[in-house]
């Protein structure tokens, strides 16, 4: 939601932080750039970081009682997205149409975190156009830092609590100005 919401509105939007779900648009029509600070974990089960939907969202029911990876009736076409051929680029490759759509090099600086957290950033990026993407080794699909996240690994995987997603989405949004015109 995140992606497409940038996309289609981003003149209402000073930056956007997907966790666990940025996807590339097809003909994004951002009138400006919009600012992203990504977070994915490495073995997400649901939205794969490799492409694709991952094994967990393949076991998952549809309505007639079967699974979207089994056959189960469910409709195949999530706006442009087959369950096929979803998202079929890596994170990295949707972070970078991200940073170029941005008028950022696609180049990247990457900065290791902590032992499990790598950031990358798009080198000479706008003002208003600044990338990150926070690559979680190992883990899920998940919120960093979240108890909650933490408490309900059977379901979305790993959650790292080497950095915390919410106060880092904080600090990257005060960062961010959008022009509104208005006075």
């Amino acid at each position: 939601m995140t992606s497409t919401l940038a996309c289609t509105t981003s003149d209402r939007f000073a930056a956007v932080a997907p966790v666990a779900g940025i996807i590339t648009i097809d003909d994004c029509a951002a009138d400006q750039p919009v600012p992203a600070v990504i977070f994915h974990g490495t073995d997400d089960q649901f939205v794969a970081f490799e492409g694709g939907l991952g094994s967990g969202a393949l076991e998952l029911p549809t309505a007639d009682g079967g699974t979207i990876g089994g056959g189960g009736s469910v409709d195949n076409d999530l706006d442009g997205l087959s369950v096929e051929g979803f998202a079929p680029d890596t994170v990295p490759e949707r972070a970078e149409t991200w940073a170029e759509r941005n008028g950022c090099d696609p180049e990247t600086d990457t900065e290791a975190v902590s032992d499990s957290v790598d950031l990358i950033t798009f080198r000479n990026c706008p003002a208003n156009g600044a990338v990150e993407l926070y690559v979680i080794d190992g883990g899920g699909h998940s919120w960093p830092g979240s108890d909650f996240s933490a408490a309900i690994e059977s379901v979305v995987g790993p959650t790292t609590t080497d950095i915390d997603a919410t106060a880092l989405m904080w600090e990257f949004f005060s960062e961010q100005r959008r022009e509104t015109g208005d006075s």
